[in-house]
């Protein structure tokens, strides 16, 4: 198929038009014929004019693979993936160029692959988390996404990041916004006001990840090196105790608090543990 496109140019997919229709090839045989074509837009352009089913079926069954071309054919390609809910495959064509993509596209991309999953139309692999760490990697350098977000989306994605050396976002803000950490808590422990329903892989893998995140928290909050300000550490516990209490997981809140303020390193006035500032908590 390439070989005749490269001696008689794109036009003569305009005769492969007519050859499928005479000898009613189906859309779906016809999409895998045409997906093994390179990209370019004037290629797309002529498929356009094929049967709508063909073209749909083109586009659904195509490989991604990086795209070097043109900035705006690599938009336009990213666009026919999104249209079609393939986010992976439109991360998976501007890998290598992830700093050309405007950063609330690179978000939305990522949303769309969590539809993907749940759906089961891709698979939660090796090589999943390889394009997903791309973007987070390519997002953290930027100056417009807010480390919030960055957060909540790691929280989605921290079974990508298995025991990873680099450290997340995630880590840190858990300890500094008491929302971020709820919101781990929420995802790992159901309430009883929670509608009983089945989770998903992804929320499966996102749990397990989690727990085993809390369970590692070693560093408490306004801690830094062995000292603790205890202003920093009292506002998070009291705001992480009232968002607790507003979804309804008080008691298991409380109970994973004790754990990390367990941690704590002794006092550096009368060297006893724990630090005074733990001290004037549980008092």
């Amino acid at each position: 198929m390439q070989y005749g496109v490269e001696c008689f140019g794109a036009e003569w997919l305009n005769k492969i038009k007519v050859y499928f229709k005479q000898f009613k090839i189906t859309p779906d045989r016809a999409g895998k014929i045409l997906a093994s074509l390179r990209d370019s837009q004037e290629i797309w352009s002529i498929i356009e004019g094929f049967e709508d089913n063909i073209n749909e079926k083109y586009w659904l069954q195509k490989q991604p693979i990086a795209m070097m071309g043109k900035t705006s054919d690599l938009f336009v390609l990213m666009d026919k993936y999104i249209e079609r809910g393939r986010g992976l495959a439109a991360i998976i064509s501007a890998n290598q160029r992830l700093s050309e993509i405007p950063s609330t596209t690179l978000l939305y991309l990522l949303d769309i692959v969590v539809k993907e999953i749940n759906s089961q139309d891709i698979q939660f692999d090796t090589m999943l988390s390889y394009y997903v760490k791309k973007v987070f990697d390519e997002l953290k350098q930027r100056n417009d996404v807010s480390e919030t977000d960055l957060a909540f989306k790691e929280m989605t994605y921290l079974p990508c990041f298995p025991d990873s050396d680099e450290p997340l976002i995630l880590h840190r803000l858990m300890m500094k916004k008491p929302e971020v950490f709820i919101e781990a808590i929420c995802i790992v422990y159901r309430s009883d006001e929670d509608e009983q329903t089945e989770p998903s892989e992804l929320e499966v893998k996102r749990a397990t990840s989690i727990y085993r995140l809390l369970e590692k928290l070693r560093i408490l909050p306004g801690q830094i090196d062995n000292e603790i300000d205890q202003d920093k550490l009292e506002d998070w516990c009291e705001n992480v105790r009232h968002l607790a209490k507003l979804h309804h997981r008080q008691e298991i809140t409380d109970h994973v608090i004790g754990k990390i303020l367990a941690h704590a390193p002794n006092s550096s006035v009368d060297n006893s543990w724990p630090h005074e500032a733990i001290r004037h908590i549980i008092e």
